[in-house]
């Protein structure tokens, strides 16, 4: 599931929850201990190269869990992560700019009102469709590929 809305800028709180349900996996043995935190790390890793709502959140999760596992290995892991992170937050500003502005509840029938509300609705869902079609994902996928972005959900 989190490859076809795992992009959404509203996807936080989805990855976020898929976490939490990894953390919360038993493991028995050690072999299995080890699979989780793999699973985690590579979790956290997908979610904080998201451009999201939560993303200083689930950021600042990530370094928690790296430095509890261990300081050494979490020092280049997250300088190995921190631009893609930067990355990943400069497109989430740019992407909230026009998120914010569409009213995304808003049922398909006749516009009312003045004519300029109308251009200004338009005008802010072409932006958001130029920005969902155009602009490359962090991790340089396209979004009309396998894998990118499937659904543009605020």
């Amino acid at each position: 599931m989190l490859n076809y809305i795992g992009t959404a800028i509203a996807s936080g709180p989805l990855w976020m929850e898929y976490i939490t349900f990894l953390k919360a996996l038993p493991a028995t043995t050690a072999q299995e201990g080890s699979q989780r935190m793999t699973s985690i790390r590579k979790a956290y890793q997908r979610a904080i190269v998201t451009p999201t709502h939560h993303l200083e959140q689930l950021w600042r999760d990530y370094e928690n869990f790296e430095n509890s596992v261990s300081r050494a290995l979490a020092k280049g892991l997250l300088s190995e992560y921190q631009p893609k992170y930067n990355s990943a937050r400069a497109i989430y500003r740019e992407r909230k700019k026009y998120v914010e502005d569409i009213d995304c509840t808003m049922l398909a029938v006749p516009p009312t009102g003045s004519y300029k509300t109308l251009l200004l609705r338009v005008h802010r869902s072409i932006h958001w469709l130029v920005i969902v079609f155009e602009s490359p994902l962090v991790d340089g996928e396209s979004p009309l590929v396998p894998g990118g972005h499937r659904f543009s959900t605020a």
